[in-house]
């Protein structure tokens, strides 16, 4: 599981890069950290560097850039301790016109956030895709963007949290070993996206009765013509 996520919303020809560094691993352990997102187009483009330097536990970046795919490198030094990265190709692909798409999802720290939308959930962003329900409660907070809807639209929306199984958690659930808890949920949803490039929705989900280990969220926006778009993020509850 990655120290460190990115989330990408349209916002005509350009992106809003959404990126957050969770430093609550040795790296944050005594002193300041240097803390620096560090986008790539391609080989020919210098990178665009974006940095911060401070004591907290967790760094949000938010950047407009041209809409592209990237190659996103998060990045931090603790003179005291070393430094990490991690790095991941990341960009929004191009859809016909009228053709529904949904953004990365942003996970969030619900607890945090009290209003609605990307303004207000960005600053809150988890910067880790371990979940641990002790440091950022039992609610995962989870943002989307829904684009390519010229006109009002009726879908039937659903979110699940399910348990990643190999073939040991499979047997396991069979012989009733291990308890294999999914958390689902749908509702019919009216999304009008006439005179506007995206819809947002912000969401809150109980991960409560899960059990700890690795897990997929996922939503689901199938259209009344039947079109059907998903999204994901795997996730891991350590406790």
């Amino acid at each position: 599981m990655t120290p460190g996520l990115a989330a990408l919303h349209r916002r005509g020809d350009s992106v809003a890069v959404i990126a957050a560094v969770d430093l609550g691993h040795p790296l944050a352990q005594g002193g300041e950290r240097d803390v620096g997102l560090v986008l790539t187009r391609d080989e020919n483009e210098p990178p665009m560097i974006v940095r911060e330097r401070g004591a907290e536990d967790r760094v949000v970046f938010r950047v407009a850039v041209p809409a592209a795919r990237y190659l996103v490198s998060l990045e931090g030094l603790n003179p005291e301790t070393g430094a990490a990265r991690v790095r991941f190709g990341h960009g929004l692909a191009g859809r016909e016109p009228g053709e529904p798409y949904v953004s990365d999802l942003l996970l969030f720290e619900a607890a945090a956030a009290t209003g609605e939308g990307l303004d207000a959930v960005a600053p809150h962003m988890l910067g880790t895709t371990r979940i641990d329900r002790g440091r950022h409660g039992s609610q995962l907070g989870v943002f989307r963007e829904t684009y390519g809807l010229e006109s009002q639209w009726v879908a039937q929306v659903s979110i699940s949290v399910t348990p990643k199984e190999g073939l040991l958690g499979r047997v396991a659930s069979i012989l009733r070993l291990r308890n294999s808890n999914r958390v689902r949920t749908s509702w019919q949803e009216v999304i009008d996206g006439t005179g506007v490039d995206h819809v947002e929705r912000t969401l809150r989900v109980d991960l409560s009765p899960l059990s700890t280990g690795g897990h997929t969220l996922e939503i689901q926006i199938q259209t009344e013509d039947g079109a059907l778009v998903t999204a994901s993020r795997d996730i891991e509850i350590v406790r």
